[in-house]
């Protein structure tokens, strides 16, 4: 939005917006993340930056996938999904961040079980806590998660500096996290002493592709 001789963040949850900000870093990120899915895989993937670069890499890199999402934009962006199918939850549409929630959302979840489910962040508390901004969305994270054998984090590690007003996940309920090798060593520390699996990427070589190790 355009004031008085400045600008400003129309809208914090539109997902172009947040695009573009550390998309290279984001983009390396969830490249990193390739290797982990193979061919003929079903997810779930909500909505998040990293979460759209990812599924629109997979969508790229791999055949016979099978997507499952909340995301209506994720789904609109990827277009087309080449040889992987997309199955999109129904629910009532949140229209900032262009996500399904609430009960239609919760019925049409469990209707699945998947191996992986891929979720973004948008902090992190000193209790454990992954937080969001919205309850409903949070709600729906957590129903999702339930559906999943592993849930996986992907987040730029300036989001374990910041702190949502909702609580997502506690960190015993994740089984990785992927992220940039400037996550915070207490954040770290604290995830791997509850057995949550910590990949970071260099996103500061220029090679797209690097892939991550865990430490």
């Amino acid at each position: 939005k355009r004031q008085h001789g400045i600008a400003e963040l129309a809208s914090k949850d539109d997902l172009s917006n947040r695009l573009a900000y550390h998309y290279n870093q984001k983009y390396k990120i969830a490249s990193s993340i390739l290797d982990t899915v193979q061919n003929g895989e079903t997810l779930m993937i909500e909505s998040g930056s990293c979460c759209v670069l990812l599924t629109e890499q997979l969508v790229k890199a791999r055949q016979n996938l099978t997507i499952i999402t909340n995301s209506v934009y994720i789904a609109n962006y990827i277009r087309p999904a080449n040889k992987n199918k997309i199955i999109l939850l129904g629910g009532e549409l949140l229209m900032e961040p262009q996500v399904t929630v609430g009960p239609v959302l919760q019925q049409c979840a469990q209707m699945f079980y998947v191996d992986k489910l891929f979720i973004g962040t948008d902090g992190f508390v000193p209790n454990g806590y992954f937080t969001g901004g919205d309850i409903m969305r949070a709600e729906t994270i957590r129903v999702m998660s339930q559906q999943a054998k592993r849930t996986i984090i992907i987040t730029e590690s300036s989001k374990f500096q910041q702190q949502g007003i909702v609580t997502n996940l506690h960190a015993d309920q994740v089984y990785a996290v992927y992220t940039d090798t400037k996550i915070p060593r207490e954040a770290e520390d604290f995830l791997k002493q509850h057995n949550v699996l910590v990949y970071k990427t260099d996103t500061s070589v220029k090679e797209p592709n690097k892939k991550s190790q865990i430490v």
